[in-house]
């Protein structure tokens, strides 16, 4: 625990510094290299042998063909605005956050006990609450700071949507790791794992972002 804490104390910084800070290529870079890394993670985790199965799993032919999508549309968002880039990482961890702790304080129910055994009901719940609460408390910052209005439906909206994909994510490679019998994807981040580990969410959360905020602002 010590070391997750260490560890986010010094990534979260810097991750803020790199979507809000530095040029629009700074972050292509960085969505490059984690989709690369996450790439190797998941051939690392599954091994050369399965890729001739990939038509039949479903699940897996998802993961690979889409990592390097979701990774994309967080720079296209970047591209847009440097606030919006933001707004898949706070729904997609804020859903993590709020599941978490709603999970160990109230979980009764098992959620996927064959899939993901911690994961509950009352975990899914927090989930979703964590998710609507960070994006309001992001709505209040950035229309404070950089006049950007999404408008209360539409965050509202995001909120909801960004802790389903983000569960749906969460949910669908850990049913990869229980196929293959694993713990982590990696160790690039100490504490957290792989980048799978840590933004299997945002994954799925980020094309949806991207395509309801487009499709909004059109």
């Amino acid at each position: 625990m010590k070391t997750r804490i260490i560890f986010a104390a010094v990534g979260i910084p810097v991750l803020l510094l790199i979507l809000l800070a530095a040029p629009s290529w700074a972050t292509l870079a960085m969505c490059a290299a984690l989709a690369a890394v996450a790439s190797y993670e998941l051939m690392h985790a599954v091994g050369d042998e399965e890729w001739e199965l990939l038509p039949a799993m479903p699940v897996l032919a998802a993961a690979m063909t889409g990592t390097p999508r979701g990774f994309a549309s967080l720079a296209l968002l970047r591209d847009a605005s440097a606030a919006l880039a933001l707004a898949p990482l706070v729904g997609a961890f804020m859903s993590d956050t709020g599941a978490y702790f709603m999970g160990r304080a109230m979980g009764r129910h098992k959620l996927c006990p064959h899939v993901s055994p911690n994961k509950t009901v009352e975990g899914c719940v927090g989930g979703f609450i964590g998710s609507v609460a960070g994006m309001i408390i992001y709505h209040l910052i950035v229309k404070a700071t950089v006049t950007l209005d999404l408008g209360w439906a539409l965050i509202i909206v995001l909120g909801l949507v960004g802790s389903l994909f983000g569960q749906i994510g969460d949910l669908s490679f850990s049913v990869i790791k229980r196929e293959y019998g694993i713990k982590d994807y990696g160790t690039i981040f100490p504490g957290h794992g792989g980048v799978l580990d840590r933004f299997d969410s945002v994954l799925f959360v980020s094309p949806a972002y991207y395509l309801i905020i487009t499709a909004v602002m059109a």
